[in-house]
């Protein structure tokens, strides 16, 4: 089970240990499941902004999203972030919980940092979706 893997990798070194969850996060990655936004072929990369606390995703090519349109860039609202994960809101959230609130993404980072994926503050905490892994950095650009 993938988040059990996750949840339980150790951790590689005690400087990555002391850095901060964004400085671990920051940096290009792709879908472990989808061919089509795959390190190979159109990875994203993770940025943080500071005021207001952003988290900004940017693929190399327009994706399709859940919403049935085309956008190369997400933007996140944070919330919080705590040890290995980020809790925020994606600006212009249309999904709703059972509750009929906006859903409240998780970002889940493996201690590892080669990993992670995406839980919701309404799904059990062991729920995790859309796994996506580090890339290096000779991918196309275009």
């Amino acid at each position: 089970m993938k988040h059990i893997a996750l949840a339980f990798c150790l951790l590689a070194s005690p400087s990555f240990a002391q850095e901060s969850v964004f400085d671990r996060v920051e940096g290009l990655w792709g879908s472990i499941d989808n061919p089509e936004t795959s390190c190979e072929r159109n990875p994203h990369r993770i940025s943080f902004t500071a005021q207001p606390p952003h988290a900004i995703l940017q693929w190399a090519q327009p994706i399709h999203t859940y919403a049935d349109t085309m956008q190369d860039r997400a933007v996140y609202d944070i919330a919080d972030a705590a040890g290995f994960s980020i809790t925020m809101r994606l600006e212009g959230e249309l999904r709703l919980t059972d509750g009929g609130v906006p859903v409240v993404w998780i970002l889940r980072l493996a201690t590892d940092g080669q990993t992670y994926c995406w839980g919701r503050t309404d799904w059990s905490i062991l729920q995790c979706a859309a796994y996506q892994r580090r890339c290096g950095q000779d991918v196309p650009s275009s």
